[in-house]
């Protein structure tokens, strides 16, 4: 835990109101993950002082004052423009409001690796830090893994005959000549509003003429035979032989395609996607990739969230050359309600 000397407001520290409205009839989840992101001009301009866009993450924390304690949190990045925090709090009801205070010390790391956290990658590849070093992405979100060292978690099981390899990022490669390969873990639980899995990722290369596709997928029977037999949703990115984004529905591993786009993925490009299922009435699918900026959307009935035990990620084979695909992290987290983040505004605490 930090220091309470923001209980006397001392000058080297800053607090700002940050106000989560949740502006719909149904509740979030307990315990939710919530995006917070604020443009680092407008940062500055609340605070009154410069602060380094680099410094932000390591000196910030967030407390929670209705549980009288630090919430936890996970820098997710800076695009030049805007810092993105995820950040855990209990359910935030329907039409209401929750409080967290962002607390900003303009001298002093506060970050601990325990409550305060930064995604393992853009803290080696921006902060200069150790991968994995403060990352604590296994206390915010329902599942999470950086691939740090070189071996991989026994939350996984395998399939495929293509090369697997971690080495501080999760490493897929497939060849033509082999079968679509990847990883898969049992969920312990699905949030009532659905889920999202969150991806940061490197393509190395592409295969083409088929195949080829970066693959997201929640349901279940997938086994260490592959996906043959599953139920349930996947997104593909830079299928069809890196020419199609695609949400399909699968049924035995019977393949229907919900909704495509053309697409061509850029390579040795460090991106982040998310494939996210909500549920109201009907399975409603969105996947996002900021690679292209490629957004697709679906409903289907076919399956309701009972149909979910199980994630994978794959790498589906392609007809010619060679597909290589390196995840940095992946996160599983609750879906907010009607798939819509509630709506976050700050003001400074004099």
């Amino acid at each position: 835990m930090p220091d309470l000397e923001y209980t006397i407001f001392p000058v080297r520290k800053r607090i700002i109101k940050v106000t989560i409205s949740n502006n719909q009839s149904t509740a979030t989840v307990n315990p939710h993950v919530q995006e917070i992101k604020i443009n680092h001009g407008y940062l500055l301009a609340l605070l009154g002082v410069g602060i380094d866009p680099y410094v932000v993450p390591l000196n910030t924390i967030f407390y929670d004052p209705q549980a009288n304690a630090q919430a936890y949190s996970w820098y997710d990045s800076f695009d030049g423009t805007y810092h993105k925090w995820f950040v855990k709090t209990p359910s935030i009801g329907a039409n209401s409001t929750y409080t967290l205070y962002m607390i900003i010390d303009l001298t002093k790391q506060l970050i601990d690796g325990n409550y305060a956290g930064i995604n393992a990658v853009y803290g080696q590849n921006y902060l200069g830090l150790s991968y994995g070093q403060y990352d604590n992405g296994k206390n915010v979100f329902l599942l999470y893994d950086n691939f740090a060292g070189t071996t991989l978690s026994s939350i996984w099981s395998t399939f495929g005959s293509g090369s697997m390899t971690v080495n501080n990022g999760l490493t897929i490669t497939v060849t033509s000549s082999q079968t679509s390969t990847g990883i898969f873990t049992s969920l312990s639980s699905v949030p009532s509003t659905g889920v999202v899995a969150r991806v940061w990722t490197i393509a190395i290369s592409a295969g083409s003429s088929g195949g080829n596709d970066y693959a997201l997928l929640f349901g279940n029977n997938v086994t260490t035979s592959g996906t043959g037999s599953a139920n349930g949703y996947w997104s593909s990115w830079w299928g069809y032989g890196n020419t199609k984004d695609s949400i399909f529905k699968m049924s035995s591993g019977s393949i229907t395609t919900l909704v495509q786009v053309s697409d061509s993925v850029v390579l040795n490009k460090l991106f982040y996607g998310y494939f996210m299922w909500y549920y109201t009435n009907q399975s409603n699918l969105y996947s996002y990739e900021t690679d292209t900026n490629v957004a697709l959307s679906a409903s289907d009935t076919t399956y309701n969230l009972s149909a979910i035990s199980q994630f994978s990620h794959f790498v589906w084979v392609p007809s010619s050359g060679t597909s290589t695909y390196t995840t940095y992290a992946i996160a599983i987290f609750d879906a907010p309600p009607s798939g819509v983040m509630p709506v976050i505004s700050f003001s400074l605490i004099d």
